[in-house]
């Protein structure tokens, strides 16, 4: 992996964990989320997840040099972890239906 993909997949996954660590622990957020977010603790945890899949592509691209072995233990699972981080972002933005 070169230098130009790693540093910024290293500075993303670092600012996703710590923009979700404020959300889990205080409940600060983003100034531009505060008005449509209302699952802060969802959406922080949704943000760590996507940490530990920019974290899990760095670590195989780093160490893992075999293609076909690469999808399958790092691609996939990291992909995977990118999609369900997603839809925990989305339904963090969905309101609380009152009965």
């Amino acid at each position: 992996m070169s230098w130009y993909t790693l540093v910024p997949c290293a500075v993303m996954a670092v600012c996703t964990a710590v923009a979700g660590t404020a959300a889990i622990r205080t409940g600060w957020l983003f100034p531009w989320l505060r008005g449509r977010l209302f699952r802060p603790v969802l959406f922080g945890r949704g943000l760590l997840v996507m940490a530990a899949a920019f974290v899990l592509q760095l670590v195989g691209g780093l160490f893992i040099e075999d293609p076909d072995v690469r999808l399958r233990i790092v691609d996939t699972p990291g992909i995977a972890g990118l999609l369900i981080s997603l839809g925990m972002i989305t339904i963090a933005q969905v309101p609380v239906r009152d009965r």
